[in-house]
């Protein structure tokens, strides 16, 4: 037990409280390491100022320490979760502008879709950033995307319109890959980007796939 005139007491009180904010860390997203470290540094600080005993600089390290690591390893979900975000969102962009390059063309040749085996050729003069090509959840492919192999060379604009049909989709893919569901890559926790005839665009799952249309208008 502490002396009654142990002018450290309070110091290692602060150091426990630290201790406690610091375990509990996992549980408040960082918020409650963040504080415990504040107080465990200026503890530790303010022993070793004062002489403290071993004792109650290890006491001050451990309400340091213990903090520090939930909250760095809150810090690194995060960052992790925020970075799988931006790579969902730059898939979008790109398998956006693919599709925007798959409707020029057809404007460009009478309504026709690409032929399935050269639609990246085809498109690659209105896609001028090579960059667009692959999906930056896969940034060393050379394509992250498929044509709907069923289009080739379908003419959509003059035949009756299907907004839930697929024209380009997240896959397993190399250069002018086309083909159907079997294809395509949820490789964003689980997900993967659908572009529709109609340019809409829907972030869906594997067992999504047979709620929208593949086959060519008829």
């Amino acid at each position: 037990m502490d002396p009654p005139d142990d002018p450290h007491r309070s110091l290692r009180r602060l150091g426990g409280v630290s201790l406690g904010l610091g375990l509990a860390g996992p549980l408040t997203c960082g918020l409650t390491s963040v504080a415990g470290l504040i107080l465990g540094v200026w503890a530790w600080v303010n022993i070793r100022r004062d002489g403290g005993s071993h004792r109650d600089a290890r006491w001050a390290i451990a309400s340091v320490i213990v903090p520090l690591v939930p909250g760095l390893a809150t810090l690194l979900l995060l960052f992790g979760y925020a970075n799988a975000k931006v790579r969902q969102a730059s898939c979008l962009g790109n398998i956006t502008q693919l599709g925007l390059g798959v409707a020029m063309y057809r404007a460009d040749y009478d309504g026709r879709c690409p032929l399935a085996d050269r639609w990246c050729d085809s498109l690659a003069p209105y896609e001028r950033h090579p960059l667009l090509f692959p999906c930056p959840a896969e940034p060393h492919s050379r394509l992250g995307y498929a044509l709907n192999a069923r289009l080739n060379g379908v003419d959509l604009d003059h035949t009756e319109p299907n907004t839930d049909r697929v024209v380009l989709f997240d896959a397993t893919a190399t250069w002018n890959t086309a083909g159907g569901p079997e294809l395509f890559a949820p490789r964003h926790s689980g997900y993967g980007w659908l572009i529709f005839d109609d340019m809409r665009r829907r972030f869906a799952r594997s067992d999504e796939l047979d709620t929208v249309v593949w086959s060519p208008p008829r």
